[in-house]
């Protein structure tokens, strides 16, 4: 069980595979992956001796630069180099009195999930929905309620500003009409980066950013959780070198903490990225955050198991799972000791900049998602049904040439399909799928040229396979283009918790962030106990939370601190404790004995304990 807040946090999410990732879904029927594709060491790029070193004065910063064949970031603050040293160097810097240690820099991933769930490439100016949801494909696009913020209760409560969240990601589309165009931000922190801030080659930051802070009362796309809270951008991922969408380094996340605090002043910090390996600087780095008033929010991960991911499991994170529409934990989502809370993370709805994919079929449109690595431009012909598309003589009446493949999902990969299809002659493919919801997936490499390939749901993949067949069909796939999607993880998952706790927190500023973060927990489904490590305390509650914390009549039946004494190992000492909350109308206990009562480590106590 947690019982502190201070660390660092883990953002993982679920969305279509990117070129270097061999998680996408290429097969008839993969679903759920590891949320870490890679061994550390088989990592494109990955450099084994690249350190982090923690100098203790001057003389060991220069001892630490002279021994570097490469300085990669310098975080002065925490007294930290992160620096590519050969082993033999390191031991010298081990035995150096003026070196406090030398550790690893483990990757950090923005783990993409696979899932049935995942959609992307919806333009926005041809979408249509009512206030239910994407339903009806005969209206423009209206703004929607996405149904996690309903979930949360996030509509309920009016936003009041003043409060601010930095989001570490892949970067933010600065040109997406749905998003607040008076972000601010910092380009990635590595220096190998030639990417800018309000840019996002990966689309994950854009999708995180608007389930916190999509425009509401627009007329377009979607609300976010928050509709006045300002965003911090910090990019550490889709760079054209290290990594790129898949994965950085652990001091390039210390270095963003660190930028979130001081050029940022954010209250709230949102990480969609982590790691299997906890580290003592990335630690360190979350810890002394969390105590300076900062409120760590991470997703837990996405490997469906109960071990624990970092930066989300460090205490003093909030560790967040996801939960579907009916409030189920979601089968990908970690279940440990350190989760803390729920919110949702399947087929979450929200902004994204990708390619772009439409589809028509005798003037109806229909949803698409272009697959990973498809072709560009735009298609039309007659639509013929070519069944599971696994050879080319499939297709109905052998006669695909000049012709758009309907092609359902199972038994061979989506790079066969589409082979197939265009060895008959075929000019584009739609693949459908096999099981209920929209699909995302990949045709495995850039390699070879790909006729225009997209996904649709099952609902539409047997509308057209039922109604449409024989009729003129036009698939077109663009470029990147600013948009809405689809996203699984439990990346999805946390800016949900990040947005609610900015939003509670401006009907309080001087609230602290325990405060907050008790609110959060002690309101969720649990009714202030903690359920299991499924969910923690249970989903959040936004109306309850506010009402908890501004004193209101909303309260929970029972209640538990989040706080308490970080856990320790013999290499490390323990940060302080974070202050006990008392009962409603009591003081806070910080280091003295509470004269009202308080609770600690889940119970209620008449006297309580430093």
């Amino acid at each position: 069980m947690k019982l502190s807040l201070i660390a660092i946090s883990i953002a993982l999410t679920a969305r279509t595979a990117a070129a270097s990732n061999p998680m996408a879904v290429s097969d008839a029927n993969n679903h759920a992956e590891s949320s870490n594709p890679f061994n550390d060491g088989d990592l494109p790029g990955y450099n084994p001796n690249r350190r982090i070193v923690k100098y203790k004065d001057g003389a060991g910063h220069a001892a630490a630069t002279k021994a570097a064949s490469q300085i990669h970031v310098e975080i002065n603050s925490q007294n930290l180099v992160a620096a590519t040293i050969p082993e033999q160097a390191v031991r010298g810097l081990v035995n150096n009195p003026h070196i406090e240690y030398v550790e690893e820099d483990p990757p950090r991933y923005l783990a993409r999930m696979t899932s049935s769930h995942s959609l992307r490439g919806y333009d926005y100016e041809t979408m249509v929905a009512n206030e239910d949801g994407i339903q009806d494909k005969h209206r423009k696009l209206l703004e929607i309620i996405p149904y996690g913020v309903g979930m949360v209760n996030a509509n309920k409560v009016t936003d009041l500003g003043k409060k601010k969240v930095c989001i570490i990601d892949s970067g933010y589309s600065g040109t997406h009409p749905d998003l607040p165009h008076t972000s601010t931000g910092t380009p990635a922190v590595d220096g190998e980066d030639d990417q800018d801030w309000d840019t996002d080659l990966c689309g994950h930051g854009t999708h995180v950013a608007g389930t916190i802070a999509a425009l509401t009362n627009n007329d377009k796309g979607v609300m976010g959780v928050t509709d006045n809270t300002s965003l911090f951008i910090v990019k550490v991922f889709g760079d054209t070198t290290v990594g790129s969408c898949d994965w950085s380094y652990s001091s390039d996340l210390i270095s963003a903490i660190v930028q979130c605090q001081n050029q940022g002043q954010a209250d709230v910090i949102n990480m969609s990225l982590g790691g299997t390996r906890s580290i003592k600087s990335e630690k360190t780095a979350m810890d002394e955050a969390y105590a300076s008033g900062v409120l760590l929010v991470a997703a837990a991960g996405n490997d469906g198991n109960n071990r624990q991911h970092y930066p989300a499991s460090y205490n003093s994170v909030l560790s967040v799972a996801a939960v579907d529409s009916a409030g189920a934990r979601a089968s990908f989502s970690q279940r440990n000791s350190q989760v803390d809370v729920g919110a949702p993370g399947v087929a979450v709805f929200s902004t994204v900049h990708e390619p772009g994919g439409n589809c028509t079929v005798d003037n109806t449109g229909y949803f698409v998602s272009p697959m990973e690595y498809s072709g560009t431009g735009t298609k039309s012909g007659l639509l013929i049904n070519c069944g599971l598309g696994h050879t080319d003589s499939t297709c109905t009446g052998n006669d695909a040439a000049g012709k758009v493949c309907l092609i359902e999902r199972g038994t061979h990969s989506f790079a066969e399909k589409a082979d197939q299809c265009k060895a008959a002659g075929g000019i584009a493919a739609i693949i459908w799928n096999n099981v209920e919801g929209g699909l995302s997936g990949t045709l495995g490499s850039s390699e070879g040229a790909w006729i225009p390939t997209v996904s649709a749901s099952m609902a539409d993949g047997l509308v057209l396979k039922q109604s449409q067949i024989g009729k003129m069909a036009q698939v077109s796939v663009s470029g990147p283009i600013d948009t809405y999607g689809y996203m699984d993880g439990t990346s999805m998952a946390s800016p949900h918790v990040a947005g609610v706790a900015a939003l509670i927190w401006s009907h309080k500023e001087e609230a602290t962030a325990v405060e907050v973060r008790n609110a959060l927990q002690v309101t969720a489904s649990g009714g202030g106990e903690r359920i299991d490590d499924d969910l923690g305390y249970g989903i959040i509650d936004a109306e309850a939370a506010v009402a908890y914390l501004t004193g209101a009549t909303l309260s929970p039946t029972s209640s538990s601190t989040p706080a308490g004494t970080p856990s320790t190992t013999p290499d490390e000492s323990s940060p302080s404790k974070a202050p006990t909350t008392c009962l409603p109308g009591g003081d806070s206990c910080g280091d003295k004995p509470c004269c009202n009562g308080c609770h600690t480590n889940g119970k209620w106590s008449g006297t309580c304990k430093n």
